[in-house]
Formats: C-alpha cells, structure tokens, sequence
C-alpha cells in the first residue's frame, strides 16, 4: 500500500486525530501580485476562508511559513487565494507545489469521521437521480477516505463517503449524487436465494 510521503513527513496517521489538518495544495501562481491557485486535498470540500491561519509545508529555506488567508475566489477548477505577506509573482511562485495545513478545530469540515460510523450504519440512501439505492451496511476504511458499502436493488455498492457525493441528511436518510459510472445500470440486481 503506497503511502503518500507528505503525509508521512508531518507524522500524521490516518484515523487518528489530528490538531492540523491538510486543506489545500498550490498548484500555479496567477498575476503578478501575488495570487495563487489551490485545490483541496485528500477528498476534501474548499474549507479556506479570508481570517484563516495557514502555515505552508512542507516549510520554505526562505518565503513565508506561517501566514493568513487574506481573500478567497472561485478561479475555474481551483481558488485563488491571498496569502498574507505574499504580494508579488516571484515570492508566490516559491510556494507552488507546497500544501496549506491549518488548525482541525479552525475549520468547518462535516467529514465522516471513524467516530461516527455507528450514526451512518443503517441509513438508507437515496441518490438524486436514480433514487433508493439501498442501506449502508457496512463502512470500509481507506487511506483516502471511508467507503459506504450500500446494499440494495443495484447490488452492492461502495460509494466514497466524502462531501463531493453527499447532498443531505435527515434522520436515518441520506441524500446523495453518486459519480457517473459508479453504479451498474445494466439491469438491477437480483438476491441470491
């Protein structure tokens, strides 16, 4: 199993909690004053807003470390983001390929977390489109993030249990928007007697 060396530098193992968390990587520069591109990390909803303390790891030789979120924009697939004390192209291109790491209890991240897996174990969970797609019976951990084993007229179904899917829950009922391609169409699924 391939671990990711980032994650194994910062100590971090998964599934245990962490004070900081991984929010954002930095993918390109944008203008000359210093604006970069970020895209979230490890599955993770965009959860960087202006007043946010980051510090930018693994840390530079020279260039800022810790800084603060000074404006966020939608930019395409990605956020532009102000950094403070980053107000030029040369100082913001030292930070390209280098991730954002906040404080866990700064941020507003309603992830399944392993705690909870009794609270989603028997949920019963409809997709926007294709409607009932069965019970989770069963939660698989993985290294990206949970599965939900869902089980019901398309068979079994493991759907990533990330925020990207998960449209709404209410009671025991939760609402998703499963990816193109996940579930097979091809006919329903049949029990074995």
């Amino acid at each position: 199993m391939a671990t990711d060396p980032l994650k194994s530098r910062l100590s971090v193992k998964l599934g245990e909690p962490s004070a900081y968390t991984l929010v954002a990587r930095i993918t390109k520069t944008k203008g000359i004053k210093g604006e970069v591109i970020t895209i979230p990390v490890d599955d993770l909803p965009f959860v960087l807003y202006e007043g946010l303390d980051v510090w930018v790891v693994p840390p530079l030789a020279e260039g800022p470390r810790a800084t603060q979120i000074t404006a966020v924009q939608k930019q395409g697939t990605g956020w532009g983001v102000l950094l403070k004390g980053v107000d030029a192209i040369d100082t913001a291109s030292l930070l390209v390929g280098h991730c954002l790491l906040a404080r866990t209890d700064a941020l507003d991240i309603p992830a399944l977390e392993a705690g909870d897996e009794d609270d989603w174990l028997d949920c019963i969970v409809q997709d926007v489109d294709l409607g009932e797609l069965g019970v989770i019976t069963g939660i698989m951990e993985t290294p990206a993030h949970p599965l939900w084993v869902i089980t019901g007229p398309f068979g079994e179904v493991m759907l990533p249990a990330v925020d990207e899917f998960i449209v709404a829950r209410e009671g025991k009922t939760v609402q998703v928007k499963a990816p193109q391609g996940l579930i097979d169409l091809s006919g329903q699924w049949e029990p074995r007697s």
